[in-house]
């Protein structure tokens, strides 16, 4: 099989094989012979294979004259192909010779030229056109104008010399048809003369100049009226928090009246076998009693430490602070109120607390009840948060000299929420102390 596919007599399928074990169809065997004829096979065959080749051709004669038809069919047409390949050759190389190719593209490029030309000749006359349209349009404006202030001016002589006896009004011109004040000027120059019109051009000019004053002074009168709405509004606050401020002064008298009246009265006992007794009516009496008024508001700074944590260095976790108070306000309670700073954590902590006031003397305990806030580091890293809390005070104060003096106080606190990183949780206990000044 090898050797036949070599010398040219089969080629076998698409895919490289020869499938050698199939029997030969007789077109095939007649293709097979038709190449050992054409290819000049035949003259190296011996005797005995010219024998075979001749009897397999007279078995498969009808088929292998019909393949040489086909041949000779595809070799007509292939021919006929070339000639007419060889005519369209010829006819190209004469269009080359003549150039008539080359003369018809220049010929086309000139006449787009030419029409592009037009074109922009032709929207050049439209833009030209719409314009002079514009002005024709403006000028019978201009015109009807015209007429109309002619049309004025015939009307104002007949009237004229109908009533010579009477003044006739002056004309009711509209000067919105006017584009220009030279325009109205012209239009006004067979009623007035230009003296007049110069004249009454800065009175008005004058009259413009009052408005812009009053419009200015009208400004400011407005300011002045708005300030002194608000100063009105103001010093009505100011009356109505006196009236409460009386009120209170006046509940607050017959709340002491009412105490009074309760509380037993200090009396004397004139029994032989009793001694003098005196009695120490309760704090805010009228009556005498055995400790003296003093100073009732107070200023002090003090530092704090908490005794609940031990995070931290002992320099870390102390504050410092600022508080403010009244020793009485009402009942025998006074108010209190306070900021403290922690330098370490940044924590900013105020609170207001009531406070009582156990005994006075050298050393004065007293309780306090009340609550506040933390300002601090946000647990969640970004920004700052709130925690409010309420706390409690047991302290008590000592008098150095004059109104100076020492207080020492315990602050159990209890926070509601852990919002920021400042403080401890739940239930704290602080210790504070400092120096005060009474006035």
């Amino acid at each position: 099989m090898a050797y036949l596919a070599k010398i040219g007599l089969i080629e076998g399928f698409p895919n490289g094989t020869f499938r050698g074990n199939q029997p030969v169809t007789r077109y095939q065997a007649a293709e097979i012979f038709y190449r050992l004829l054409t290819g000049g096979l035949i003259t190296k065959l011996s005797q005995k294979g010219l024998r075979v080749v001749v009897r397999g051709m007279q078995q498969v004669s009808s088929e292998l004259a019909a393949l040489m038809a086909q041949v000779k069919t595809l070799s007509g047409t292939t021919a006929a192909q070339q000639a007419e390949i060889t005519a369209l050759t010829d006819r190209i190389n004469a269009m080359n010779a003549n150039d008539q190719s080359a003369q018809l593209l220049a010929d086309f490029a000139s006449l787009k030229s030419k029409v592009d030309s037009l074109k922009a000749a032709q929207s050049q006359d439209q833009r030209q056109t719409q314009t002079l349209a514009k002005q024709v349009a403006a000028l019978t404006g201009e015109v009807k104008t015209i007429e109309q202030v002619q049309a004025q001016a015939q009307a104002q002589a007949k009237a004229a010399a109908s009533a010579p006896a009477t003044p006739a009004p002056a004309p009711k011109i509209n000067t919105s048809k006017f584009a220009t004040k030279s325009e109205l000027s012209d239009a006004l120059s067979g009623y007035v003369t230009k003296s007049e019109l110069a004249a009454l051009q800065k009175q008005v000019d004058q009259l413009k100049a009052q408005v812009a004053t009053l419009a200015s002074q009208a400004s400011l009168h407005k300011q002045n009226t708005t300030l002194t709405s608000r100063i009105s509004g103001i010093q009505g606050e100011v009356t109505t928090l006196q009236s409460e401020v009386k009120s209170l002064q006046k509940q607050l008298g017959q709340m002491q009246a009412n105490l009074e009246s309760q509380a037993p009265s200090a009396t004397t006992s004139t029994s032989p076998s009793a001694p003098a007794t005196t009695v120490v009516l309760p704090a805010g009496s009228s009556q005498p009693s055995t400790s003296s008024s003093g100073p009732n508001a107070y200023l002090g700074v003090s530092g704090g430490y908490p005794l609940s944590t031990s995070a931290g260095s002992f320099a870390s976790n102390l504050s410092a602070g600022v508080e403010f108070g009244l020793h009485q306000v009402f009942a025998g309670f006074g108010l209190r109120g306070g900021v403290s700073y922690n330098p370490t954590s940044k924590a900013i902590n105020g609170e207001v607390n009531a406070t009582y006031q156990l005994a006075k003397g050298t050393i004065s305990p007293y309780i306090g009840l009340g609550g506040g806030l933390t300002d601090s580091a946000a647990a969640s890293g970004s920004g700052n948060a709130l925690d409010f809390y309420a706390d409690g005070i047991l302290g008590a104060s000592y008098q150095l000299f004059g109104n100076f003096g020492l207080f020492a106080e315990l602050n159990p606190r209890y926070y509601f929420s852990a919002n920021g990183t400042g403080h401890g949780t739940g239930f704290n206990v602080g210790l504070r102390a400092g120096l005060q000044y009474s006035f």
